[in-house]
C-alpha cells in the first residue's frame, strides 16, 4: 500500500516500513461470489475471471489466490517499488503466469488495464486523500464487470472517534523523531507509560489505554505506522462510504465479514430495526450499537437487483464444509431428539432435524474438501433411508431439502468455523499419499518465514519443526525419505523426544516417536487443506 502525497512525490514509509502484506481470506474471490449468490446475485465464476487488487504491497494476498486459481488472471497495483519487485521475485520462484504487479500510482489506472470481476481494496481508503478516494471508487465502476464485486475496507466511525485520542498521543509524542522506527519506538513506550498509569478499571479513559496497548503489542511495526500513525487517517460513517459510493454509480451489496453475531438482550435488534428505513440505515445503527472501528463492504453496480432477504435456497447453488463432530459418539442420525455437534475451536451446533445430522457427518467425512449442497443432501438422504430400511417420499423430501438449507445458513452466520460455504473447491486432497505434497505457495511461505496459506486462503499457525518438514513435502520423498528428515530434526535439534522428562538422543529409542509426530504433522496439513494431489 502507498500513495502519492501532494508535492507529487512517493511516500517512502511503506518502503522504510513496509505493510504487512498477509492473505485476507475475506477478499478470496471465492468468498465475495459467495456473498453475491446469497444476495441474489449471479457473479462471474472464480475459476476463470479476472482479479485487480488496488495496494497490493508484496503480493502477499493476491500471490496465493493466483496459485489457487490457475485459470483466472490477477492484477495488482501498487506505489511501492520495493514491495512490487519482492513481489514479483516471489511470483518467479512460484513460476506462476496469471498474476502480473504493476509499480503504479492508483491515480494513474487507466482503461488499458481492462476490465475485472473482482477488485479489492483493502487497508487504502482511510489513509488517502479525497481525490484518491474518489479515483477508487471511479475505478471500481469503470472497471468493474457488469455482475461483479468490489470489496473496499476503511476505518469507521463511531469507534475511531476513541481511537482518535490515542493516535493523536501517539503522534505528538512521537512528533520530534524523523526515523520512522524511532517514532514507532517512542509512540510505543509512551504508550506503555500511560496504560500502566491509568489502570483499567479506573476510568474509561484507562480502559481504552489498556486495550490499545494490547492491540498493538500484538501488531508489528508495519500496522502501527500505517493504520495508527500516517499523517492522513480519515475514517467515516458507513452511510457516508455508501454516499460516496452511490456518487460513482455503485451501490451497497453486503458486508464482507457475513459472520456477525450479536450477543443482544432481547428486544434490542426489533428496536433498532424498527429505526431503520432501509438496509443502509439499519447497519449504520448497528454501527452505534456496536461502537464498530473498521468496515469490510463489498459493491456491485446501481442497476444490479440485490435481495436483502436471505433465501435458503440459495444455499443449493454452493458447496459446504464443515468438520464438526458429533458429541455423542453413539449418534442416531434417525432420533428427533436434539443432538450437539462441536468444532475444533469448541464452538456447539445443536440440532434435531435427522437429515441435518446425517448431512453433518458426511461434511465431516469429507472434510476439508467442500461437498455440492446437492450432492450432500443426496448422500444424507441415503443414510436416513438405509439406516430406518424406508424410502422418503419425494414431498417429504423437497420439505426436509429446505428445512436443511435453512440450518445450514443459519449455522453459517452464527460461525464459518462451523459451516463454511463456497462457490469453488480448491484442488487440495484429504489423505495423507506415500509421497505427500504441500501447496507450492504454502512451501514457498515455509522456506521464505512467510505466514502460511492453505488453499482456502486462511492463515495456518506453525511451530518451526512443520514449517521445516514443509520444504520436503514435494511429492519426491516418501516416507523412508521423509522418517530420515525426521531422524535429522532430531539430531538437529530442531524436534526433541523425551521419556521421564528426559530428552532421547538414541535414534533406534526415538524412532517409534518420530513416526507417531510424522503422521500426526501430516494429518494435521491434509486437514488443514494444506496437501495437494
Amino acid at each position: 500500500m502507498n500513495i502519492r502525497m501532494s508535492n507529487n512525490e512517493p511516500a517512502n514509509s511503506y518502503d522504510l516500513i513496509p505493510y504487512p502484506s498477509y492473505a485476507y481470506s475475506q477478499t478470496h474471490p471465492d468468498h465475495l461470489a459467495t456473498l453475491a449468490i446469497l444476495s441474489g446475485m449471479s457473479p462471474p465464476p472464480v475459476d476463470r475471471c479476472r482479479v485487480l487488487e488496488l495496494g497490493c504491497g508484496k503480493g502477499g494476498n493476491i500471490i496465493p489466490i493466483a496459485y489457487g486459481l490457475p485459470g483466472s488472471e490477477f492484477v495488482g497495483v501498487d506505489l511501492s517499488g520495493d514491495s512490487i519487485a519482492e513481489g514479483e521475485g516471489a511470483i518467479r520462484e512460484l513460476g506462476l503466469a496469471n498474476v502480473a504487479l504493476h509499480h503504479m500510482d492508483i491515480m494513474d489506472v487507466g482503461e488499458d488495464l481492462g476490465r475485472f470481476d473482482y477488485i479489492i481494496v483493502h487497508g487504502i481508503y482511510s489513509w488517502v486523500p479525497g481525490e484518491v478516494q474518489r479515483k477508487i471508487l471511479d475505478i471500481c465502476k469503470q472497471h468493474l464487470s457488469p455482475n461483479g464485486v468490489a470489496f473496499v475496507s476503511y476505518n469507521a466511525y463511531p469507534g475511531w472517534h476513541m481511537y482518535n485520542i490515542v493516535r493523536d498521543v501517539m503522534i505528538y509524542h512521537s512528533r520530534h523523531s524523523t526515523d520512522p522506527e524511532a517514532r514507532i519506538r517512542r509512540a510505543r513506550e509512551f504508550l506503555e507509560f500511560l496504560s500502566e498509569a491509568n489502570p483499567a478499571e479506573d476510568t474509561p479513559y484507562g480502559f481504552l489505554l489498556n486495550i490499545l496497548h494490547d492491540l498493538l503489542g500484538r501488531m508489528d511495526d508495519g500496522y502501527v505506522q500505517h493504520d495508527f500513525m500516517e499523517d492522513l487517517n480519515q475514517p467515516q460513517y458507513f452511510y457516508q462510504f455508501v454516499e460516496q459510493a452511490r456518487a460513482h454509480g455503485l451501490q451497497y451489496l453486503a458486508n464482507a465479514e457475513f459472520n456477525s453475531p450479536l450477543d443482544l438482550p432481547d428486544g434490542i435488534l426489533e428496536t433498532i430495526d424498527s429505526l431503520a428505513e432501509d438496509p443502509v440505515e439499519l447497519e449504520q445503527y448497528m454501527d452505534f450499537m456496536t461502537n464498530r472501528t473498521f468496515r469490510q463492504t463489498l459493491l456491485c453496480h446501481e442497476g444490479v437487483e440485490v435481495r436483502r432477504d436471505l433465501e435458503p435456497e440459495s444455499v443449493s447453488r454452493l458447496l459446504i464444509a464443515s468438520n464438526v463432530q458429533p458429541v455423542n459418539q453413539r449418534l442416531d442420525v434417525l432420533s428427533s431428539e436434539e443432538d450437539e455437534f462441536i468444532d475444533a475451536a469448541g464452538t456447539r451446533l445443536a440440532t434435531a432435524h435427522p437429515l441435518t445430522k446425517a448431512a453433518l457427518v458426511h461434511l465431516s467425512n469429507a472434510w476439508p474438501k467442500p461437498v455440492a449442497f446437492e450432492a450432500m443432501t443426496a448422500e444424507a438422504r441415503r443414510t436416513l433411508e438405509e439406516a430406518s430400511s424406508e424410502p422418503m417420499s419425494e414431498a417429504d423430501w423437497d420439505r426436509e431439502k429446505k428445512v436443511l438449507a435453512h440450518n445450514m445458513l443459519i449455522a453459517n452466520s452464527q460461525s464459518s468455523d462451523l459451516i463454511a460455504l463456497h462457490t469453488h473447491a480448491p484442488d487440495l486432497v484429504a489423505e495423507v499419499s506415500d509421497r505427500p505434497r504441500a501447496s507450492l505457495t504454502a512451501r514457498y511461505q515455509a522456506r521464505a518465514d512467510l505466514p502460511i496459506t492453505n488453499l482456502f486462503h486462511f492463515a495456518i499457525k506453525m511451530n518451526e519443526a512443520p514449517r521445516h518438514l514443509m520444504a520436503f513435502l514435494d511429492g519426491a520423498h516418501d516416507r523412508s525419505a521423509l522418517m530420515n528428515v525426521m531422524e535429522d530434526f532430531l539430531a538437529r535439534g530442531l524436534i526433541e523426544v523425551t521419556l521421564d522428562d528426559a530428552p532421547v538422543a538414541d535414534v533406534e529409542v526415538a524412532r517409534p516417536y518420530l513416526e507417531q509426530a510424522l503422521d500426526y504433522q501430516l494429518a494435521q496439513m491434509a486437514s488443514a487443506a494444506l496437501l495437494v494431489g
